[in-house]
């Protein structure tokens, strides 16, 4: 039987790696995965998309992916990831995967959820702080990060400039409709070389929709269509009441032709999230296979089944 494991490690551990290829093998009790031996371990494969890239960035996450073949009598195991020598997480401190058929097994081939590399010295994955890492190193640079989902459907980070609107987006994408995710404040300072210097921020009035309209009028006269589905950042309360309403978007803009660019600030919550709810709610993939979908597009991308898993709820209810 197929089994299909997927490891996200952050850009910092990947570039710490000087004058060598990183190698990462899983690593397990089961004689398929070494028995504990690293050098009879099999090897895990780098799947990110590095399809657009105007500058490598450090902290870049990327993903791996191995499909092994084991017993399917198999109920539990041990184990870890290597990286060349070094093994993540604390000595004496393993995974154990506990088999979950009703929420991974899809058409016979058992799909573990991804898991995110444990740091060797304080025995966590340190998500967050890679992701602020990640996010940070985008800001700092000035440009746009993004994934080519297919050829209608990009997702990432928001246009700073005219620049990203007018060249970007149009002329090198082709991009026909934006759906923007971000709330007034997140507009307010990711987007102010957009705003200009005559606009005056006022970030405690979430009713003032003056940004709102300035960056609606920028991308009509670059020819695009602009959406604007404000979705509050960090919180899965709005992700699972809005994403119903930002994947219908989605699914309209897209049949009707469109070439789309999804964005939040980062690329990696709401964006990432909607194009998530949309393979989902829309394209029926099962939730076990989604984040295999979409991780090599969007390595950064947060996967939140819990939310889509509820919000679902609200969608079928409501549209399907």
């Amino acid at each position: 039987m197929q089994y299909t494991f997927g490891l996200i490690v952050p850009g910092a551990i990947i570039t710490s790696i000087l004058n060598s290829t990183p190698i990462i093998r899983l690593c397990g009790s089961l004689p398929e995965l070494g028995s504990w031996s690293a050098d009879k371990a099999p090897q895990l494969n780098l799947l990110t998309k590095e399809l657009y890239r105007s500058k490598r960035l450090l902290n870049e996450p990327r993903f791996y992916r191995i499909d092994i073949n084991i017993s399917k009598d198999v109920k539990e195991f041990d184990y870890k990831y290597v990286i060349n020598d070094v093994w993540e997480g604390k000595p004496g401190e393993n995974r154990v995967w506990l088999r979950d058929d009703c929420k991974n097994l899809v058409d016979g081939v058992y799909y573990t959820p991804i898991d995110y590399w444990i740091d060797v010295k304080t025995g966590a994955t340190n998500e967050k702080s890679h992701t602020s890492n990640f996010y940070n190193e985008v800001v700092s640079n000035g440009i746009m990060h993004y994934g080519r989902v297919n050829e209608q459907l990009h997702v990432g980070s928001c246009p700073r400039t005219l620049e990203h609107i007018n060249n970007v987006l149009g002329q090198e994408l082709g991009v026909t409709a934006v759906l923007n995710l971000q709330v007034i404040k997140d507009i307010e300072k990711n987007c102010k070389k957009i705003l200009g210097d005559d606009h005056v921020p006022e970030p405690n009035n979430e009713y003032d929709l003056a940004s709102v309209d300035i960056l609606r009028k920028a991308y009509e006269q670059a020819g695009i269509l602009f959406l604007w589905v404000p979705i509050t950042d960090l919180s899965s309360t709005g992700r699972e009441l809005m994403s119903p309403q930002s994947a219908l978007v989605l699914k309209t803009l897209l049949a009707k032709g469109h070439k789309v660019y999804v964005h939040c600030n980062a690329g990696v919550g709401r964006a990432f999230g909607t194009v998530c709810a949309y393979y989902h709610f829309v394209l029926n993939i099962p939730l076990a296979k989604v984040h295999y979908e979409l991780a090599p597009v969007r390595s950064c991308g947060f996967f939140d089944r819990v939310f889509l898993e509820n919000a679902e709820k609200i969608y079928r209810k409501a549209y399907a």
